[in-house]
């Protein structure tokens, strides 16, 4: 059997993992558009190369040690089962490890949890993307591949694609032309099984991640097309000295922008030494920037890579978001010597049970809630995995098409690395039981 995983987050990497766990006969291929695995739980690793986004290289204690969580900052571990089958792997592999930051802020402890939750907290081990850098060597990996079609081909699926340039998010529209315009299109091979784990390949064309899915599957979808996303947008600034202050993180209720902002040298496998910060921005506030600045063209709806020189311009998110950090922490920041910002047009689904305000935007859908529940319940004595869902509830099962859809965009659970990654083992458990029952 061979089964090609389209996206290589946390719900793509622990499918390819728990299949190849569970059937080592698999033939698994991992396609990822960008230029490392990791999706939102990337780690950035500034470089001297990178001296066009550092505000004063000179400034720098150490231009190549900048570093940064952009994505994902930490993950909560509340179901039994998701600590049983997962994250005890992940923590005897070294790959992550608890992270007890000392928090604060004027928040209620509502972003996941921190500050006011007690019960841990978990970060990859030098940045997140240790969370999917170790998959196993027979696991093929097609990293810089966008998949742009999927057809069939007698009883399997014809995967289509673009490598290179043409497949990153950020290139510009006129090198990465759609699809059925561009003659660089190939066979990425034929398969037997689809797993699909991005939310945005459900989209239609536009969207440079849509895998460009048969009508047949999209009408069994809907329950991760109709589902609200919540954009957020990351700004990575590093400071000329210390901040002065005792706290790792920040939660601050006071904020329309900053939803959280963290220290990325408080966290195990990160050295301390450079003051590298990313802050996360509310869900109403990116919402309000993506009205501002779309993702799509208004008239033709073509897509609009997020452009660096917007990102730092002087009312790009970067920028406004700094500011946002100095008014939270009521003094005077050092100077940036480095400072970015990032665009994440759907970093999570909305909650399921959310209630809160939306915008439409070019025909998508955002919440614009000031803040979101983010964290499971605690269980009940029995341990069970909570939630309200049972095993296999958290995907979308395509039976007899062979394709599948998981990520935490199918889940009822609190959106985030949890959800995402039980999802992912889930489909991959039945892709294997469905092998096996039809091999009896």
């Amino acid at each position: 059997m061979r089964v090609a995983v389209i996206g290589g987050g946390v719900t793509g990497v622990t499918a390819a993992r728990t299949l190849h766990s569970l059937d080592s006969s698999i033939d698994v291929t991992v396609f990822d558009q960008g230029r490392g695995l990791g999706g939102r739980t990337s780690h950035r690793h500034v470089g001297s190369s990178t001296s066009a986004v550092i505000i004063s290289p000179a400034a720098a204690t150490s231009p190549e040690s900048l570093r940064f969580d952009h994505g994902c900052q930490f993950f909560r571990a509340d179901s039994f089962e998701f600590r049983s089958k997962i994250l005890s792997g992940w923590l005897s592999s070294s790959a992550v490890a608890p992270w007890t930051p000392a928090s604060g802020g004027d928040g209620d402890g509502d972003f996941f949890g921190l500050p006011s939750d007690p019960r841990p907290v978990y970060v990859g081990v030098g940045g997140f993307h240790s969370l999917t850098a170790s998959l196993p060597p027979s696991v093929d990996v097609k990293q810089g591949v966008r998949v742009g079609g999927v057809e069939r081909a007698g009883a399997q699926w014809d995967v289509l694609g673009v490598s290179g340039p043409e497949a990153f998010h950020d290139t510009k529209a006129s090198s990465a032309p759609a699809f059925k315009d561009s003659s660089g299109v190939e066979s990425l091979g034929l398969f037997d099984v689809v797993l699909l784990t991005d939310a945005s390949q459900a989209q239609a064309g536009w969207h440079r991640a849509s895998a460009g899915l048969p009508p047949s599957f999209l009408s069994l979808a809907t329950r991760v097309t109709s589902r609200p996303r919540v954009a957020l947008f990351t700004a990575l600034v590093c400071f000329a000295t210390p901040l002065a202050t005792p706290l790792d993180c920040i939660s601050p209720a006071s904020s329309s922008i900053i939803w959280f902002a963290s220290r990325t040298g408080s966290k195990p496998g990160v050295t301390a030494g450079t003051p590298c910060w990313t802050l996360v921005s509310r869900p109403s506030w990116a919402a309000g920037e993506i009205e501002r600045v779309p993702m799509r063209d208004p008239t033709t709806g073509a897509f609009i890579p997020q452009d660096p020189d917007y990102l730092q311009s002087v009312d790009g998110p970067a920028k406004q978001m700094l500011a946002a950090f100095e008014a939270c922490l009521g003094f005077a920041l050092p100077s940036a010597t480095f400072l970015t910002a990032q665009r994440w047009g759907s970093a999570m689904p909305a909650p399921a049970n959310y209630a809160g305000g939306t915008v439409d935007v070019c025909g998508d859908t955002y919440a614009t809630a000031h803040t979101l529940d983010l964290v499971l319940p605690e269980e009940g004595a029995g341990g069970g995995a909570g939630g309200g869902e049972e095993s296999g509830d958290d995907f979308v099962d395509g039976g007899d098409l062979n394709m599948h859809f998981a990520g935490d965009f199918c889940s009822t659970k609190p959106p985030g690395v949890e959800a995402a990654a039980l999802s992912g083992y889930h489909a991959a458990e039945r892709i294997v039981q469905r092998k096996r029952k039809q091999n009896m």
